[in-house]
């Protein structure tokens, strides 16, 4: 069946959703890539002070508009795929006053999507899991322009990804652990909502569980107060609250096994295909055939069949 231009099929071994797939197709096909080289990565690290004064240089209106549509466009697409969550996060803080490097970056964005046009989210048949885990990891000072950090996350039962984000932290982070700690207030709160949700439809209430790979992070939740820290903001604190009432449990795991690694910074091909792994997320080619059609589309089918048949 189709839902919101979403594709969505129950088979015998769970259901799978895929996202629309015309977001992706339009995407390509206003910066003119369908025949373009596909990318391993829809995104790379930019260091501002290697930028040329050419790079730096504002898009015109005509251009800075067009940019702000295709990263709009790739916003709606991302809340379906959590592989594309990042490089679209990047993108969007350059909507005010894009560049020609942001242009370039958009159309890195673009050619990653022409071999990814598709992607399977699935949900196979799992037990009843009791405890809804929320992995946070951030990227300390990870923007070298504004030293702010970026900070990701999932919302996972069992093996099901029910919720993923990617944001730049408003609070400039003194320190790696402080900035594990905002990561974790905010995972903390995306839990809190999503349980809710959850209670809304009759989901019997699950405790809560944030995996974090740093220690330090675990540390300040699981305290009382501001002890050495004083220039922690106090509205971050309502989390110490949750965990020493047990509402929400803090574990700490391995950062090479922390799945939302891929969601604070750019990352290369193997490592999205281990994220996608973990989150049992497809990423392929093709349309499927109940996929609504894009109007004018000859050439883009063309290349559909194509790759179809490779």
């Amino acid at each position: 069946m189709r839902l919101l231009n979403r594709i969505i099929e129950w088979k015998h071994d769970g259901i799978y959703m895929k996202a629309d797939p015309r977001h992706a197709e339009i995407i390509v096909k206003h910066l003119d890539l369908e025949g373009c080289t596909p990318l391993a990565a829809p995104n790379e690290k930019i260091n501002p002070k290697h930028l040329s004064d050419e790079d730096m240089k504002e898009l015109s209106r005509e251009d800075a508009s067009a940019y702000r549509a295709i990263a709009a466009r790739g916003n709606d697409l991302s809340i379906d795929r959590s592989d594309i969550r990042y490089a679209v996060k990047e993108l969007a803080r350059r909507m005010s006053k894009p560049w020609n490097i942001d242009y370039k970056q958009l159309v890195h964005f673009g050619r990653y999507l022409r071999g990814k046009m598709r992607v399977v989210n699935k949900f196979s048949y799992q037990k009843n899991f009791k405890i809804i885990d929320i992995w946070s990891d951030t990227d300390h000072a990870g923007c070298m322009e504004t030293r702010k950090s970026t900070t990701g996350g999932v919302v996972m039962l069992g093996n099901h990804i029910l919720k993923h984000w990617s944001s730049t932290q408003t609070i400039i982070s003194l320190s790696s652990g402080e900035a594990e700690y905002y990561g974790c207030v905010r995972a903390g709160s995306h839990a809190l909502g999503f349980r809710s949700m959850m209670n809304d439809l009759g989901v019997n209430e699950k405790p809560l569980r944030i995996k974090t790979d740093a220690s330090v992070a675990k540390s300040l939740a699981s305290r009382r107060g501001l002890g050495g820290g004083r220039h922690i903001e106090v509205h971050q604190l309502w989390l110490q609250e949750k965990v020493n009432n047990g509402t929400i449990e803090i574990e700490e795991v391995m950062g090479i096994i922390n799945r939302v690694d891929a969601l604070t910074k750019p990352k290369d091909g193997s490592g999205l295909k281990q994220h996608s792994d973990w989150t049992n997320q497809d990423l392929t080619k093709g349309r499927h055939e109940l996929a609504p059609k894009l109007s004018n589309n000859e050439q883009m089918n063309e290349a559909y069949e194509e790759d179809e048949e490779e």
